[in-house]
């Protein structure tokens, strides 16, 4: 793939620098012809930056692609070359000035037409331009001698400074799932992504913004000491798997309850998350007469008979239903069918459909009782 990448970029290289070099100019521009050139350009060079993930994306032509034509990723630690990628894109973009300059020093060069001038009358300035120029690659060039020091960021010295959270950095980072990218043909599937304020408290770190995967952004909330502030008017949807806990949760809730009389010194909590609240029991009161049919890509599939569970009270609802929901071989077209299929209790292996899970009601007894 980077053997296709660099032949693109020769490609383009050879035939841009030929093209600059043996064209020749007889007729003058209007106002309009060179707002459109350099709009133009101006689209080319920022898409080059921000690429339309269709367009530019599949061809190896975004500057992401040129940067690791340049520098191999092996050759650097992983730090050093996120930081030489951050300050090659800040230099390509402040080179903006540079191509529009060049762009009328080239026009005015390759004019070949006696008395004639490529430019309409307000933008006709060849020496202008040309100082233009040569003053915008000058600045460039500081600017890229300024930023090259890579080792003087703030956040090249934390990463020094905190090899551990560089590492889970990396971990995050390398890991296929991350930026694993939505799928277009279920739109019910498609990935949500967060944007996230981070702040530091080293005063010396700036903050950002970042995208987090909506999924990642639960998890990641479930261990921050200080968790991810949400503003009251923002509503963060569900994941597909929170929808149907959900859902599932309100299925159960229809079920008969069951009561469970136990000294209060031997309840059990969940022995999933620990938690005492929402306990469910496991007990056959289906018919066996209700829909065991799943749809499957394969075909119609029937789930297995019900059997008598004689477990105690070891699951609380959010629990139980992810064990019921991942339990379920259903397409992305039938996931909502999930509760027509069965499960087995972690504990004792027998199996059980929906209607026979219930929210239990303890009774406590005396714990001095038999």
């Amino acid at each position: 793939m980077t053997s296709i990448k660099r032949g693109t970029w020769f490609f383009i290289f050879v035939l841009g620098v030929f093209s600059a070099i043996t064209c020749q100019f007889t007729a003058p521009l209007t106002l309009m012809h060179v707002a459109g050139h350099i709009a133009i350009l101006t689209a080319a060079h920022f898409a080059l930056v921000f690429p339309p993930e269709e367009l530019l994306d599949g061809l190896g032509l975004t500057l992401f692609d040129l940067f690791t034509i340049i520098y191999n990723s092996r050759h650097y630690g992983f730090v050093e070359y996120a930081a030489k990628r951050v300050a090659f894109f800040h230099v390509f973009v402040a080179a903006y000035p540079c191509v529009i300059s060049l762009y009328f020093v080239h026009g005015n060069l390759f004019m070949t037409a006696v008395d004639t001038r490529r430019f309409p009358e307000p933008l006709d300035h060849p020496y202008i331009w040309f100082l233009v120029f040569v003053i915008s690659v000058i600045g460039a060039a500081l600017y890229c001698n300024r930023i090259k020091d890579y080792k003087q960021w703030p956040v090249y010295r934390y990463y020094n400074e905190h090899p551990d959270a560089l590492e889970e950095a990396q971990d995050v980072i390398s890991s296929p799932d991350t930026f694993r990218l939505p799928n277009n043909q279920d739109e019910e599937e498609r990935i949500r992504y967060i944007f996230v304020k981070v702040r530091f408290r080293p005063e010396y770190l700036q903050s950002f913004t970042i995208t987090l995967r909506q999924d990642y952004y639960r998890m990641l909330n479930e261990v921050l000491e200080v968790p991810i502030f949400v503003p009251p008017h923002i509503n963060v949807p569900m994941t597909i798997m929170e929808e149907l806990k959900e859902d599932f949760i309100e299925r159960i809730e229809t079920n008969s309850r069951y009561r469970h009389r136990v000294k209060r010194s031997d309840l059990d909590p969940c022995f999933a998350c620990g938690t005492e609240e929402n306990i469910v029991k496991i007990e056959k009161t289906c018919t066996g007469q209700e829909p065991r049919v799943l749809f499957h890509d394969t075909g119609l599939r029937f789930t297995p008979p019900c059997e008598n569970c004689t477990c105690r009270p070891l699951w609380c609802r959010n629990c139980i239903a992810q064990i019921f929901i991942t339990k379920q071989n259903v397409d992305n077209i039938y996931r909502y069918e999930y509760f027509r299929g069965s499960a087995q209790c972690p504990t004792c292996r027998k199996n059980f459909c929906i209607r026979d899970v219930h929210c239990v009601d303890f009774e406590f007894i005396d714990e001095d009782a038999d």
